[in-house]
């Protein structure tokens, strides 16, 4: 649909031998007093930290202001900011490095992805 807005998840597929993963949804187009409401309801002053779901059961250590964490694939770990505090958020990767995060007055939400070895860094803001 051209101009779409919003979508609804239909089907989730992966493929763990082709490392593939096959998303089918219905697009829509919503009203712009919708998609603020849609906004104030994100959550905020986060940080999300994901691992690939393509590496079966494996885990991965990383760490949060020197506090070690670990998580196991396709999950994910979720760490509030505090207010003017400063998060350090290492990878635990061969080539990573730290990151930094300094919370401000309503903060939208950090994701984070690492794949293990190499900790591609995919961050977002919402």
């Amino acid at each position: 649909m051209l101009g779409a807005n919003s979508f609804k998840l239909n089907i989730y597929t992966k493929n763990l031998k082709r490392k593939e993963t096959t998303l089918t949804v219905q697009l829509y187009k919503a009203s712009d007093s919708l998609l603020l409401i849609n906004k104030s309801l994100r959550k905020k002053n986060l940080i999300f930290i994901f691992l690939n779901d393509f590496m079966e059961n494996e885990k991965h250590t990383f760490s949060i202001n020197s506090i070690d964490k670990e998580i196991k694939s396709g999950t994910y770990y979720q760490y509030s900011l505090k207010v003017n505090k400063t998060a350090e958020v290492y990878p635990g990767s061969l080539l990573g490095s730290s990151f930094y995060f300094t919370r401000k007055k309503e903060t939208p939400s950090i994701f984070h992805y690492t794949d293990r070895l190499w900790s591609r860094e995919s961050k977002r803001r919402l």
